[in-house]
C-alpha cells in the first residue's frame, strides 16, 4: 500500500511539537524590517471560490481569452477580467478536483481525487469525454500532436487520444511505500515525453508509442527509515538548449542530456517545488526554503538566500530582473536575480507600504493552524502583471517596476 506524506503537514507537526518541548527542529525565520526598493502596486483583489481549501494542492490561475481563469477544488471554474478582477462568468462541474487544470484550445482538462480525467468545453461546461483510472490524479496533463499524457499517483503514465480519451499506451513503475503527496507533471518536447517518478527516476519515452528512450536515476534512496528514503521527483522537468533540468526530494538537482539521458552535472539538494531556468542560471527553492541560483552550465553556486529559511516558500517565478516567491504567512518576496538580494515584500490582504515591519512569529502557530495566509502555488505572470493566490482562493494582481 502506498502512503502519501503531505510535506506541509509534516513540517507543521514538527514545528508545533517544538513549541511545547525542546526540539532540534526550529520554527520559521522571522522576517526582518525591509525598505521596499520597488514600486509595487496592488491592482485588484478577488476570490476564486474555495481555492484548494484544506488540501495540499498547488492550483494556479491561467490566461484564456484575455481573462484570468481558475478552477477550485470543488469544480467551480471562474473567469475574471484581467484589468479589474470582475467576474466574467462562472461554471460548476461539481467534482473533487485534485490536479492543476490545462486549457487546450477551447477546452479544459483536469483530474479528480476519484481518478477521473475530464475534458470539457470551457464556454458551455459540456463534458467532451471522461476517462476513469484506478487512482487519484495530481499531475497536470500535457498535450501535443493529438496525444494527451497524464500521470496517476499509482506510478502509471498514460498516453491518450486527445479527442476521445482512448488509451494509446501506458508505462508504469513500482511506487515506494512512502511518498510525498504530489506527482511530477509530464512534458512533451519534439515528440519526446519526459516524466519524473517517485523512485527518483526521470524517464524519456516516444510520444506516439510510449517506448522508453532512456531511463536515468537522479537519486538513490538512503537512510534507515522510510521517511529518510523518500526521493520523489515532484517537479516539472524543464528543457533548455537540449538539457533537461530535474530534481528530487532528499536527493539531487541535475542537468541531463535530452538525447541520451546522460547526467551532465548534479548537485546534492532536496527539492519538491518547481524550478526556473533563464539563459544563465537555474533558480531553485530547496526543501528548507533556502533559495539558490546555480550556473546553468555546470551547477556551480552563484548565490544563496537564507533569509526565508523554513518559511515553506513556493517555487520561484521570474519577473523583469527579479525572482519572486510566496510563503506560509501570505508574504510575497522580491529579490534580485543577479545576487539574491531581497528588494521588496508585500503581504496578500495587506496594503503595500514602503517599510514593511517584520512579521510577528509569536502568532506563528495560530497563523499556521488557520492556514489563512498560506501561499502554496507559484505566482504567475501575464501581460506584465503578477497574480498570486493563497490557499483559500484569494487572488491579488500586482504591477511592479
Amino acid at each position: 500500500m502506498k502512503i502519501h506524506i503531505i510535506f506541509y503537514a509534516v513540517i507543521f507537526v514538527l514545528f508545533t511539537s517544538c513549541a511545547s518541548s525542546p526540539s532540534p527542529v526550529l520554527p520559521p525565520v522571522a522576517l526582518q524590517a525591509l525598505t521596499n526598493q520597488l514600486d509595487i502596486d496592488l491592482l485588484w483583489t478577488q476570490r476564486f471560490g474555495n481555492g484548494v481549501g484544506d488540501n495540499y494542492l498547488k492550483f494556479q490561475p491561467t490566461s484564456y481569452n484575455n481573462a484570468i481563469v481558475y478552477l477550485d477544488h470543488t469544480g467551480k471554474l471562474f473567469s475574471l477580467d484581467k484589468k479589474t478582477g470582475n467576474v466574467n462568468w462562472q461554471r460548476d462541474f461539481n467534482l473533487p478536483v485534485s490536479s492543476q487544470f490545462l486549457i487546450f484550445e477551447n477546452k479544459i482538462v483536469f483530474g479528480t481525487s476519484q481518478g477521473d480525467l475530464i475534458m470539457a468545453q470551457i464556454d458551455s461546461g459540456e463534458i467532451v469525454w471522461r476517462k476513469k483510472f484506478n487512482s487519484e490524479i495530481l499531475s497536470k496533463a500535457a498535450i501535443s500532436d493529438g496525444y494527451l499524457v497524464i500521470n496517476t499517483v499509482d506510478g502509471y503514465l498514460y498516453g491518450l487520444d486527445v479527442n476521445t480519451g482512448n488509451q494509446r499506451w501506458f508505462y508504469n513503475r513500482t511506487v515506494p511505500v512512502l511518498t510525498l503527496r504530489g506527482s511530477s507533471s509530464p512534458i512533451i518536447t519534439n515528440g519526446i515525453v519526459l516524466s519524473g517518478f517517485d523512485n527518483g527516476k526521470l524517464i524519456a519515452l516516444t510520444l506516439n508509442t510510449g517506448r522508453v528512450i532512456w531511463d536515468t536515476t537522479i537519486a538513490l534512496p538512503s537512510g534507515s527509515t522510510e521517511i529518510e528514503r523518500i526521493i520523489d521527483v515532484n517537479i516539472i522537468p524543464i528543457v533548455k538548449d537540449d538539457l533537461v533540468y530535474i530534481a528530487t526530494y532528499q536527493g539531487r538537482l541535475a542537468a541531463i542530456e535530452l538525447t541520451s539521458g546522460k547526467i551532465v552535472w548534479s548537485r546534492e539538494l532536496s527539492i519538491f517545488n518547481d524550478i526556473k531556468v533563464d539563459a544563465f542560471r537555474v533558480y531553485v527553492t530547496a526543501a528548507d526554503s533556502r533559495i539558490w541560483a546555480l550556473d546553468r552550465k555546470n551547477g556551480a553556486t552563484l548565490w544563496k538566500q537564507d533569509a526565508l529559511v523554513r518559511r515553506n516558500v513556493t517555487g520561484p517565478v521570474l519577473f523583469h530582473d527579479q525572482l519572486i516567491v510566496g510563503d506560509f504567512n501570505g508574504y510575497l518576496h522580491w529579490m534580485s536575480r543577479k545576487d539574491g538580494k531581497l528588494l521588496s515584500r508585500v503581504q496578500i490582504g495587506e496594503a503595500v507600504v514602503k517599510n514593511n515591519p517584520a512579521d510577528d512569529l509569536n502568532s506563528y502557530f495560530d497563523t499556521h493552524i488557520s492556514k489563512v495566509g498560506n501561499i502554496l502555488s507559484v505566482p504567475i505572470i501575464f501581460d506584465n502583471t503578477l497574480y498570486a493566490t493563497n490557499r483559500y482562493g484569494d487572488v491579488h494582481a500586482y504591477s511592479s517596476d
